[in-house]
């Protein structure tokens, strides 16, 4: 789960208990360490938005969120890793434009 926090014990019925109140422009997961000193932080805060993290080897799953409406959201790895967004039965998630991560 990502944006969710599981508890098992209190809740053994639902893997989902609780969720963010924030919003998630975009995920890169990476299969190794990719920043011990600091320096690919700096590159990708740097670089603003629409930093492309295809371009960096080790690159398991990257989501920019920019679908705009359904319940998927496309691994752009080119690892197949898509993702299907889900709620608790409120009417989250929501898709928001941001103009300028285009």
């Amino acid at each position: 789960y990502l944006g969710a926090r599981t508890d098992f014990n209190g809740l053994p019925d639902s893997p989902y208990s609780q969720g963010w109140a924030c919003s998630l422009s975009e995920v890169a997961i990476y299969k190794e360490e990719k920043d011990e000193d600091g320096t690919f932080a700096n590159e990708v805060y740097n670089a603003g938005w629409g930093y492309d993290h295809r371009k960096n080897s080790n690159l398991v799953g990257y989501w920019r969120l920019n679908e705009g409406s359904g319940g998927q959201a496309k691994d752009l790895s080119g690892n197949g890793n898509h993702g299907t967004l889900t709620t608790d039965g409120t009417v989250i998630p929501s898709w928001t434009r941001n103009e300028s991560y285009e």
